[in-house]
């Protein structure tokens, strides 16, 4: 049940390196009661707790899991990747608006006839699988299976492509596209790709606060607090 306006939500983000996180000022936008936001940084996944301890321990109204525990707990919830997490009755549901929010954006916003996605993390699983459900072509460059890709050459793909960054904020892109592409960046804020791409008038950069934004909205709707 959610919580009277007067009452206090608990809500945490468990991930690695998160200080930089921007989720509480969106959710200080959407919500309209005062809640506090538990972030949860560790750095070593020997030491992750279960999600049954975590909402004990901050006694949580609603959980998001970043990079790179996403599909940490996948087995116990049958899912390829989890992001959004609530606890109901003393039971773990959970599931991915990340998913939901990128298919939005593609089916609404870029309908791409074809996609390039960097990288091969849990991201880039979604993406392939949005991309199979809604029948776009993609290809797939990964720094396992085609080595360093920061200065990938896609100069000779069709004009307007549309290229999916799903690598971590240690991964910087230098490389080429063609012409009239769209780079969007599932990072948000991320200063390297937003000053290579300014010196590129040819191609147009975005970043990932709109899939943030939105994801959180539905983080919400599935915490049953909006």
């Amino acid at each position: 049940m959610p919580k009277k306006n007067n009452e206090i939500l608990n809500l945490g983000l468990l991930g690695a390196n998160i200080q930089h996180t921007q989720s509480p000022a969106i959710y200080q936008k959407l919500l309209d009661q005062k809640f506090h936001y538990h972030i949860i940084d560790i750095s070593n996944s020997d030491k992750l707790p279960s999600l049954e301890s975590i909402f004990e321990k901050y006694q949580l109204d609603g959980l998001s899991i970043t990079s790179p525990f996403k599909r940490s707990f996948t087995k116990a919830i049958n899912q390829s990747s989890i992001n959004c997490v609530k606890q109901v009755d003393g039971k773990i549901q959970a599931t991915s608006t990340d998913y939901s929010a990128m298919k939005k954006l593609l089916e609404t916003k870029y309908r791409p006839r074809q996609i390039v996605i960097l990288g091969d993390g849990a991201m880039a699983i979604l993406l392939k699988q949005i991309c199979q459900e809604l029948k776009i072509s993609y290809l797939e460059f990964s720094r396992k299976q085609n080595g360093e890709i920061n200065k990938l050459d896609l100069s000779a793909l069709e004009a307007g492509s549309l290229v999916i960054n799903s690598c971590s904020r240690a991964f910087v892109f230098e490389g080429k596209l063609s012409k009239s592409s769209i780079f969007w960046d599932l990072n948000y804020h991320f200063l390297p790709h937003i000053e290579y791409f300014s010196k590129n008038p040819n191609w147009t950069y975005h970043d990932g606060m709109e899939v943030l934004e939105l994801q959180c909205q539905l983080s919400l709707k599935f915490w049953d607090l909006s």
